[in-house]
């Protein structure tokens, strides 16, 4: 008599929140464990949770109860049959029989980047599930020595599936609604401090860069301090929160993307930008690396002059912004969502 396959649940409660990176990794992996697993998957959702356009035939359960309370207290009873997969950022945990992604050690490496309240919460909850849930899933090399390092666990204990960057290859682009220069550069990232956005986009703009910020702030209650910007400049545009089709139109008609930050767990604007033919110039740190090879420049993350000599380069050579191009085009083909939920499908599976 074969092995009984273990019913597969997706904790949703990420679903209706701001597309970040973590959403979109939560997005982007659990549309495919759906379109794969059909109406064998269930989904449980917050009380107050949009249901999602691309559910197909998925079983959607939805809670009485939203936020933490619902991850926490409803969640472990609702998906008690289930091997639950949470890939959209925190996890239940009085649930053992899951699958659980942890994205990084940020809340362990620069606690003041987040809110007291927020960083004590993550890290008791990255301390607990490190240790308690069936399969831990990060999303770099980086990421798993991190983690593995901060919580005092294995680092055999993770696996890793990288984010992908497929995403950003089929779509559309859109002009944003904004006064946007001929020649200029990008930023995507908040203000947190560890986002290192600040220095590098006043530098960029005191040197006469134009410079569109995308993002720009964040919850007070998440990222607690932030930098408050320098006073306006001329070069310097805040585009606010823009939809993938406008950032992807920023992509293909900027010099590049500049990309400051001191600390990430991947990445992810690293890849969105290549796959739109955009060079990306970025903070030389050790996940950026992992992440960009020799696809990319790289400046030393605490001289934002030299980010504003970079991007000099890449203007005053053809030669080299279509090598990067090329080069970018090739590195972000080595990351695919369907093979990051083949890796998380098949350790549920397995369960």
């Amino acid at each position: 008599m074969g092995r009984r396959k273990p019913m597969i649940g997706i904790n949703g409660k990420w679903i209706g929140h701001p597309m970040t990176g973590t959403e979109r990794y939560g997005t982007e992996v659990s549309k495919r464990v759906i379109r794969s697993l059909g109406s064998a998957a269930t989904l449980f959702i917050p009380k107050s949770a949009p249901i999602p356009a691309w559910i197909g035939d998925c079983r959607v359960v939805r809670s009485r109860l939203d936020g933490n309370a619902f991850e926490q207290i409803a969640l472990p009873w609702l998906a008690r049959n289930h091997h639950l997969i949470s890939v959209g950022g925190p996890a239940p945990l009085a649930k053992r029989n899951q699958t659980v992604t942890l994205f990084d050690a940020s809340v362990f490496r620069f606690p003041d980047t987040f809110g007291k309240a927020f960083s004590m919460w993550y890290r008791f909850m990255y301390l607990v599930l490190a240790r308690t849930a069936k399969s831990v899933v990060t999303i770099s090399e980086f990421s798993a020595i991190e983690i593995s390092d901060v919580t005092r666990t294995r680092r055999k204990h993770f696996t890793v599936a990288l984010c992908g960057s497929d995403h950003y290859r089929d779509l559309a682009p859109r002009k944003p609604d904004l006064d946007i220069p001929e020649v200029f550069v990008v930023c995507v990232g908040t203000m947190a401090l560890r986002k290192n956005l600040v220095p590098v986009s006043a530098a960029l703009a005191e040197a006469g860069v134009n410079t569109v910020i995308v993002g720009a702030s964040g919850k007070a209650k998440v990222f607690g301090k932030q930098r408050v910007h320098p006073a306006a400049s001329d070069s310097l545009i805040f585009a606010g929160r823009l939809s993938d089709e406008e950032i992807a139109w920023l992509y293909e008609h900027a010099v590049a993307l500049v990309f400051p930050s001191l600390y990430e767990g991947f990445g992810l604007p690293i890849v969105e930008a290549q796959t739109r033919r955009c060079p990306v110039v970025c903070s030389d740190e050790p996940i950026m690396h992992e992440v960009g090879g020799s696809s990319v420049l790289y400046f030393n993350s605490n001289s934002p002059s030299e980010a504003v000599a970079r991007v000099a380069e890449l203007r005053e050579s053809v030669g080299l912004r279509e090598k990067l191009i090329e080069a970018g085009v090739r590195n972000s083909a080595r990351f695919s969502w369907d093979a990051t939920t083949e890796i998380i499908l098949g350790i549920a599976r397995n369960r």
